[in-house]
């Protein structure tokens, strides 16, 4: 998740760093990058339990309970 989260900062300030600091690259950066950034950082987490939940219920245990 660090990973993921260095990545998205790093994207946005180089984002700033080209397009300079104004209105717009305050918008991308901040609002459509940030954005993303925080979604796709809780699907590491969305494919562990997804990946739990299927194997339970492979395994026939979550019918048990």
């Amino acid at each position: 998740m660090d990973l993921i989260d260095s990545f998205f900062t790093s994207l946005g300030d180089s984002t700033k760093e080209i397009l300079g600091d104004n209105e717009i690259s305050s918008i991308i950066a901040d609002g459509a990058i940030a954005g993303v950034g925080s979604v796709v950082l809780f699907l590491p987490n969305i494919v562990i339990l997804f990946f739990g939940i299927a194997l339970l219920e492979t395994t026939g245990y979550m019918s048990r309970v």
